[in-house]
């Protein structure tokens, strides 16, 4: 049975205006870019898709393989944190929320239930944008992205 989370991979970069694959313009809050892999919601994995199906690689995540897939791009996500010169003070506290639930260098839900699992999802979520926010802001004060 499938989650209401999705995981996608971006082989190419978004602009915040940009053209999808019928030459319709799709406006974004931010720039995608290239080497990213997310957790969004379904309906947002399926929007890239119908637009930019030859930029992403991605899928929607089986219930009972939530966790495994969080688990893998948290260690990914930990890595481009390590990366950032800084962190502002909203992330570095999501971050300290999202490691409360780290054993062993594995994030575990207080409780095997969908809701419990789903609370997780949801602060993992939030961290990542985060890590999103910070990096952009490192790309605009570099002039470099990743």
């Amino acid at each position: 049975m499938d989650s209401r989370y999705a995981y996608v991979h971006f082989f190419e970069g978004i602009n915040e205006s940009d053209v999808n694959k019928n030459g319709e313009i799709v406006l974004l809050n931010e720039p995608i870019y290239a080497g990213e892999t997310d957790i969004m919601s379904v309906e947002q994995y399926q929007r890239f898709k119908k637009d930019f199906p030859d930029r992403i690689k991605g899928g929607v995540i089986k219930k009972d393989n939530v966790m495994s897939v969080i688990n893998l791009l948290y260690s990914q996500l930990k890595e481009e944190i390590a990366s950032l010169p800084e962190l502002d003070s909203y992330a570095k506290s999501r971050l300290e929320n999202v490691q409360q639930f780290e054993i062993n260098g594995v994030l575990k839900p207080d409780h095997e239930t969908e809701t419990s699992i789903n609370d997780l999802v949801n602060k993992y979520f939030i961290l990542q944008e985060q890590v999103r926010k910070a990096q952009r802001a490192n790309v605009n004060k570099t002039g470099f992205h990743r």
